[in-house]
């Protein structure tokens, strides 16, 4: 369904900045009362600069974080 294209593209645009939330909001309810009423829908109202280049994310890509060194100091060794 376009409605649900369309209302990905304005969270992706409101969660970039790229609209303020007063215009999130307005163009949100003009495309689920569309969507209800049957209208024929015209995309979201958001600038072409702030548009995304592409859709797919580097997955691949891993961030090591650094480890404290295990210590002994739980109390859990073998004591009598």
């Amino acid at each position: 369904m376009i409605v649900n294209r369309y209302l990905q593209e304005l969270c992706s645009a409101y969660a970039a900045e790229a609209i303020d939330r007063r215009t999130y909001i307005r163009e949100r309810r003009r495309l689920i009362d569309g969507a209800i009423a049957d209208l024929t829908l015209a995309p979201p109202n958001i600038p072409e600069a702030f548009k995304p280049d592409a859709t797919v994310i580097d997955l691949d890509a891993t961030i090591e974080l650094p480890r404290a060194p295990a210590t002994d100091s739980q109390g859990g060794g073998s004591g009598s």
